[in-house]
């Protein structure tokens, strides 16, 4: 997944993130008064849940999910005993971040091992961080009631990433990208 030269401004929560994702990169954003709640970028787990009680509709569709090797589990879900699913290979080039007053620029979930991943065929520990690259990314703050200056716009031209502009940008073809990353987490 690419998140790719985009202005995000004033969000509560954070202004980029990743909850349980696999070769996602942002790149070239602007980020402008975010995570006026708490932080401005997350680096988390994402949650598996076999949601509804025994005998509903589609439920056994966990299981099933489970048989073919998929995460998750098949117990209901009480709100503490969600699956987490880790990240890999996640990669933050050449943002510009402005974070609002008082919140943190960064939040990543420490490592986990715990009982909610009993038979979930995640692997275990599981990790949020695993291969994180910050790579060129500029940091700073707002200033309350004060107008942020204006960047100017992304020039594809002389950036060296190939003219004219592609249809869509692929990753491999960016610098830094490692040759031969696979899909399999495990």
């Amino acid at each position: 997944m690419r998140v790719w030269n985009n202005r995000i401004t004033d969000t509560e929560g954070a202004g980029l993130g990743v909850n349980g994702g696999f070769n996602v990169l942002f790149a070239n954003n602007t980020l402008r008064r975010v995570g006026s709640r708490s932080h401005a970028l997350e680096v988390v787990f994402g949650l598996r849940s076999c949601d509804g009680q025994p005998g509903d509709a589609g439920r056994s569709r966990c299981r099933t999910l489970l048989e073919r090797g998929g995460w998750g589990t098949t117990r209901v879900d009480d709100g503490t005993n969600a699956v987490r699913i880790p990240n890999r290979h996640v990669w933050f080039y050449d943002n510009l971040i402005s974070r609002s007053p008082g919140s943190v620029r960064l939040e990543v979930a420490a490592q986990y091992r715990g009982p909610s991943q009993a038979g979930s065929r995640v692997p275990s520990p599981v990790r949020a961080r695993e291969d994180l690259r910050f790579v060129g990314n500029v940091f700073g703050r707002s200033a309350r009631g004060r107008r942020a200056h204006r960047l100017p716009r992304f020039r594809w031209r002389g950036a060296g990433l190939g003219t004219p502009r592609p249809r869509s940008l692929s990753n491999a073809r960016l610098p830094g990208r490692p040759a031969g990353v696979g899909s399999d987490l495990r």
